[in-house]
Formats: C-alpha cells, sequence, structure tokens
C-alpha cells in the first residue's frame, strides 16, 4: 500500500513538474521551432506562447498515454520472461536492455496515437506569429478603407484563424486526416533519445569509476548532475536533424511553395542538404539546448519541492485524522 502511495505521489509530483517545466521554456520552444522552419526567412519572434494550451494537454495526455503503455508492455514482457524461465512473475527482473525495449515500445504506441496533438501544435507555433504580423499590418492599413481607391478591408484580408479549432479545420480542408501524422517517421525514430541518453550516461559513470576521466572514480550528487546534462546534450546533439526534419514536415501546408514543399522523411534530408547544406538540420540548436536544460532543472527542483510539501501536508492530515 505504502509502495502504491509513493507511487502515486511521484507520478503527481512529475505531472506538476513537467507542466511547469514546459510552461516556464515554452517561448524557447516555439522560438526552436521557427528558428527550425524559417529557412532563409527572417524569424519572427511574435505570440510565443501561441499553442501553448494545447502543448500542455498535449503533454498530459502523452505522459498518460505512455504510462499506460509502459503498464502493458511490462506486464506482458514479465509474463513471457517468466514462462521461458518457469518462474514465478514475482521474482522476474527485467535486465536493462529489456526494460529498454520496453519503453521503446510504449515510446512508439504513444508517438501513433498522440502525434495529430503536436502537429497542431507545431503549426500553432510557426503560424501564430505570421497571423500577429498580418493583424498588425491590417491595423496598420484602416486608413486606407475610408479612401475611394480602396479595394480591400481587414475583414477581407484578416488573418487565418489560428485558434486550435481553425487550424485543425485547415488541416483537414487541405491535407485530408493522413495530414494529421505528419512527421511521425521522424518521431518513431525519436523514440530512441532516451536509449541513447542512457547510454551516454552509464558511460560517463563508467569512465569517471575507472579513473580515467573526471578526477577519478568519485560519484556524487553534482558529478551525477552534470553527468546527466552532458547525456542530455549529447542525445540532443545527435539527433537534433530528425527534430528538424519532423518540425518542417509538420509545419508545411497547402500555402508553403512547391520549392520547399517535402514529400516525405528522406526527400526532406536530401532538400535539406542539397539547398540549404548541413548546418540547416542544426538551425536552433542553441536555443534548444538552452530550452532542454533550462526545462531538466526546473523539472527536477518543482518535483522535490512537491513532494516534500506533498509529505508534510500528508502527515499533518493523517495527525489530524
Amino acid at each position: 500500500m505504502a509502495s502504491t502511495s509513493h507511487a502515486a505521489l511521484e507520478g503527481f509530483a512529475g505531472a506538476v513538474a513537467a507542466t511547469t517545466a514546459l510552461a516556464a521554456t515554452y517561448p524557447l520552444l516555439t522560438w526552436t521551432t521557427r528558428k527550425q522552419t524559417a529557412r532563409n526567412h527572417k524569424l519572427n519572434r511574435k505570440r510565443p506562447y501561441s499553442g501553448l494550451p494545447l502543448a500542455l494537454f498535449g503533454s498530459a495526455v502523452s505522459q498518460g498515454v505512455y504510462f499506460a503503455l509502459y503498464a502493458v508492455a511490462r506486464k506482458r514482457a514479465v509474463k513471457e520472461k517468466a514462462k521461458r524461465l518457469e518462474i514465478p512473475r514475482s521474482k522476474v527482473a527485467l535486465t536493462t536492455t529489456e526494460a529498454l525495449l520496453v519503453a521503446a515500445a510504449a515510446g512508439a504506441g504513444n508517438v501513433l496515437l498522440t502525434n495529430p496533438i503536436w502537429v497542431l501544435v507545431t503549426k500553432l507555433q510557426v503560424h501564430g506569429a505570421q497571423a500577429a504580423a498580418t493583424r498588425q499590418q491590417n491595423a496598420s492599413n484602416e486608413e486606407v478603407e475610408a479612401s475611394p481607391n480602396a479595394h480591400g478591408s481587414a475583414s477581407e484580408t484578416g488573418a487565418s484563424d489560428v485558434s486550435v479549432l481553425g487550424v485543425f479545420k485547415t488541416l483537414l480542408k487541405d491535407e485530408g486526416v493522413l495530414g494529421l501524422w505528419k512527421g511521425v517517421f521522424p518521431n518513431l525514430i525519436m523514440v530512441i533519445n532516451p536509449t541513447l541518453q542512457y547510454a551516454l550516461y552509464e558511460r560517463l559513470v563508467a569512465l569517471r569509476r575507472s579513473g580515467r576521466a573526471f578526477g577519478g572514480d568519485r560519484i556524487s550528487t553534482r558529478s551525477t548532475f552534470v553527468d546527466s546534462m552532458a547525456a542530455k546534450l549529447g542525445a540532443t546533439l545527435l539527433t537534433y536533424p530528425i527534430l528538424t526534419i519532423k518540425a518542417r514536415l509538420q509545419a508545411q501546408g497547402k500555402d508553403t511553395s512547391p520549392e520547399e514543399q517535402y514529400h516525405g522523411t528522406l526527400d526532406a534530408v536530401r532538400k535539406i542538404h542539397v539547398q540549404e547544406g548541413i548546418g540547416a538540420f542544426y538551425e536552433g540548436i542553441g536555443t534548444k539546448c538552452v530550452q532542454s536544460m533550462s526545462a531538466a532543472a526546473i523539472l527536477q527542483t518543482v518535483k522535490d519541492e512537491v513532494v516534500k510539501l506533498s509529505k508534510v501536508w500528508l502527515s499533518g492530515v493523517s495527525q489530524v485524522t
């Protein structure tokens, strides 16, 4: 019972911390997406919180879907291993490799189910700034409406609807239902990111313990934090081009010029390499690294505080009852 309560508390604290970290660093995420998709155009920094409510909803849904799928996949893996080894399930322990495979399976299922949410978030991030610029331009043209030579008005040339419902309707009209799964293949590849991060972390710890790096084999809270950040940074650097491809596939629409249209992941890789060079795959990576490390620090700090305050509150409640 205690372990169940502890798990519930950890889950609650994690959800609160993840939501807080996302909200606090969302402008950096928006600017990263815009840098990835801006190509040779000037970066627009307006409306940095465009799509935030949907992103928070998507984060909550993704966490719920992931942990539900992970529980199912892990139960199945334990059952199969217990059957193979002819031992009770209670005595089965998954190896690191088996656990990573279970996590990858849950991650892949999560991507397939929640990709539509993140397609809409990407479109809101990219097109929100464009709509703001259009509104500003329309406002400056209000006086022109009164002119006898005016050929249009702000209402006739207004910004496109960048609400969630408006973007959703436009996507279905222009691209069909399958448009909701744009970028799903790069997203599936990104499932390797946590595995890669774990492998890098284990390698750094092994080097530290062997005394060949970072001042000997001493393992401390500080060294663990440094190794975790280094592993996260390394995984981000290695997988960032995939994020760029995903963002461009999800952001493009009917109004994208033919020369900037991609017909799938491989076509995107070829055109970006030929037309813009290798550097284009890493557009916005500095902002992304700052966002990732800031979010990680906020998440851990908030989670620890929520757990601590919750335990104090629960302790007080139990004393009263």
